[in-house]
């Protein structure tokens, strides 16, 4: 009888401890099912959507501009194109920039696109610029230079031949007063 409760109470001694070792590993195995969800919404579902709406963007944005001083696509537009309403749009005066939110693994972060609209006359909203990640800035919003992304790769190799062609004139006439 004194042996069966002393293995009773062993017995009860070492299943407290398991218990609790239990809980800890059920916690953690929880912690880790959401960290794989997490990293599986970030990298398959997020990202690539982010990334598909930034080239779709840059493409408009690019056609754009391939007409010289006409602008045709508008928020309407970009908003049918991305297949989502914005998250928040910023009034100014004679512009606007919509805010296009994908959500990231954890649910604090997003993938941003900003999108600037210049305002017409007749209130339609005109595409201008985008940026991803990053808000414009007031030197951005004051700018009307045309993007990067839509300027033709051929310009800056003409505009270089002629500043070094223009140097090298300046260069020669100089070297020519001297000798007079």
């Amino acid at each position: 009888m004194a042996q069966r409760s002393q293995e009773n109470s062993t017995n009860s001694a070492t299943s407290a401890p398991m218990s609790a070792a239990r809980k800890r590993q059920t916690v953690l195995f929880i912690i880790l099912i959401l960290g794989l969800i997490s990293m599986f919404w970030e990298f398959r579902v997020a990202k690539p959507k982010h990334e598909q709406a930034w080239e779709a963007i840059q493409k408009m944005i690019a056609t754009n501009y391939s007409k010289a001083g006409e602008v045709t696509n508008t928020n309407e537009d970009v908003e049918k194109l991305l297949g989502k309403a914005p998250a928040g749009t910023i009034p100014k005066e004679y512009q606007a920039v919509e805010i296009y939110k994908w959500r990231r693994g954890l649910p604090v972060m997003a993938y941003t696109i900003h999108v600037l609209y210049k305002k017409k006359e007749d209130g339609r909203l005109l595409l201008a610029n985008a940026k991803r990640n990053e808000e414009f800035t007031d030197e951005d919003l004051n700018s009307t230079i045309i993007p990067p992304a839509a300027q033709p790769e051929s310009e800056p190799a003409a505009e270089t031949a002629d500043a070094e062609n223009e140097a090298e004139e300046t260069s020669q006439e100089e070297g020519t007063e001297g000798l007079e």
